[in-house]
């Protein structure tokens, strides 16, 4: 999802995001398993849903299927959309460390530029907390929730607006 998430420049938030969905996703259908080729397309298909929840330009279905080497097609991505939607039960927001971080420094009056640089810190280190494989059904699964990088992590963490304008 990383991976994915970097190719099309989507923010590291959204990619936490889309973790966040595919974790709930598994956890709520584990008894029916996944294969390789359905984690790949729930990957991919939270990687949308978190996109168009989060990204002010989003990923085309043409290019998730190119980004994965079409695998899937578009009907299998809108297939697959739809019943996470429905395991899901709509439920989209997702409490992430970044909008914690968002809300602490607005409580804190740390939203001016004197605290920008602390602020940055702060999200890089969220960045790469998202790296770190630890999932409850990495013990139990053959497949991880959350594959490592495959590419040197990102120097510096992409930004928006503190306040979600």
């Amino acid at each position: 999802m990383f991976q994915v998430c970097e190719d099309f420049g989507l923010m590291t938030q959204t990619a936490g995001l889309a973790v966040s969905y595919f974790d709930r996703f598994v956890s709520k259908t584990e008894r029916q398993g996944l294969d390789k080729h359905r984690v790949q397309l729930l990957a991919i298909t939270c990687t949308l849903i978190a996109a168009k929840f989060s990204e002010i330009k989003m990923p085309s279905l043409d290019d998730l299927c190119e980004v994965a080497h079409d695998k899937y097609t578009k009907a299998q991505l809108k297939e697959m959309e739809l019943e996470t939607l429905r395991v899901l039960h709509w439920e989209l927001h997702a409490v992430t460390p970044h909008a914690a971080l968002e809300q602490l420094a607005i409580i804190m009056n740390h939203t001016g530029e004197q605290s920008k640089p602390f602020l940055e810190h702060a999200e890089f280190f969220i960045d790469m907390s998202y790296y770190v494989v630890s999932s409850p059904l990495a013990t139990s699964a053959p497949t991880p929730s959350v594959p490592p990088p495959t590419t040197p992590v990102p120097s510096a963490p992409r930004h928006r607006c503190w306040h979600r304008c």
